[in-house]
């Protein structure tokens, strides 16, 4: 219990990956064995279609909804789905497995106990649509879990902060910084074409009055493009930069809010958190 698995989805021939928690786990049919089928998870996950499990995973027949979800607006379900589909992200994994492994597959982050990663999944059952006052939205009222966002709120991000207290998504951060690099080696592809593509140009002086060329490089007959090259690579190279900033910020101050309202409904009741943190970790 509180493992954080994944599958992998398309939308649109685009695929991603889609996260959860897992809060139960058991047999279907205990007499047999080795029938991987048999298993069945119960998940809890953050979704932009909060009353259909089946508009993002249409391939599994067996889903259940919960029926005390059914009403939920706030984006999180719990489910049932059968564990085949399922596959278990590394939490304290080394270096070496980061390079041969996809993003959101693995992380050097260390995972907390279970009780505290099943207690967090509880709080935003019960708290994600409380309403606080946040200085980022100019002091009006907002829910404690914000909206489904591709890159600032996913289904990841919930995953991440149930084990780690850390809001943040590890594919966001993979695509930004690849695509990044991409545009880094995009840009200096254009100026080395441009460079080394040669033109005919008049000769100099006599030569050139009686009609003789030669040959000059793209960029010295047409130093116009120079700025333009440059301002192809600092739009394209910037914008990656500064979705990822604000990312961040978004990441840190969603993080921030979360855990001073988690600890603070702990401190309001700390016998119950402390009986369901004990009773979670058996």
């Amino acid at each position: 219990m509180g493992d954080h698995v994944y599958r992998r989805c398309t939308f649109a021939l685009i695929p991603f990956q889609h996260h959860a928690i897992v809060l139960d786990i058991w047999k279907i049919n205990p007499e047999e064995d080795g029938d991987e089928c048999a298993w069945m998870l119960k998940v809890f996950d953050f979704s932009r279609h909060p009353e259909d499990v089946q508009a993002i995973l249409p391939e599994s027949p067996r889903v259940i909804l919960s029926s005390p979800q059914k009403k939920r607006k706030d984006g999180l379900r719990v489910y049932e789905s059968p564990a085949q589909h399922w596959q278990k992200v590394i939490y304290g994994a080394p270096i070496q497995r980061h390079l041969f492994s996809s993003s959101g597959t693995c992380t050097a982050a260390k995972s907390d106990a279970p009780g505290l990663i099943r207690a967090r999944v509880q709080f935003l059952l019960e708290h994600a649509a409380d309403e606080i006052v946040d200085a980022s939205h100019e002091g009006s009222p907002t829910a404690l879990l914000p909206e489904y966002a591709w890159f600032y709120a996913n289904s990841e991000c919930v995953a991440v902060w149930c084990k780690t207290g850390t809001w943040a998504t590890m594919q966001a951060v993979s695509w930004l910084t690849w695509t990044a690099l991409g545009q880094i080696k995009s840009a200096a592809t254009i100026a080395g074409v441009a460079a080394a593509t040669q033109v005919a140009v008049p000769a100099a002086g006599l030569w050139g009055w009686l009609g003789y060329t030669a040959q000059a490089s793209l960029l010295t007959v047409q130093p116009a493009l120079a700025p333009a090259i440059a301002a192809y690579g600092a739009v394209t190279v910037a914008v990656p930069a500064v979705w990822w900033h604000r990312a961040r910020n978004q990441w840190q101050s969603i993080t921030v809010r979360l855990n001073e309202a988690f600890w603070k409904a702990a401190m309001d009741d700390p016998d119950l958190f402390a009986d369901g943190i004990t009773l979670w970790s058996e």
